[in-house]
């Protein structure tokens, strides 16, 4: 993704990564959940937070996602 810095990619990237690897719908879109792989260029130091805070938000533990 590309864009302004604050434009909301790493939350989009975030939102878009936890619902393939639970397996969750995405802004009300169906969902097969897989396996991800997040590598962050930047900002790594917060993502472990923002994926956990992100499972939560869907009802679900990150352990249960394939990430």
């Amino acid at each position: 993704m590309v864009g302004e810095s604050g434009c909301g990619k790493t939350f989009r990237a975030t939102d878009i990564a936890i619902s393939i690897g639970l397996g969750v719908d995405c802004q009300g879109r169906q969902v097969k959940q897989g396996h991800v792989t997040i590598r962050a260029g930047e900002g790594q130091d917060g993502q472990v937070a923002r994926i956990q805070a992100a499972a939560e938000h869907k009802g679900n533990k990150l352990e249960v996602a394939d990430i």
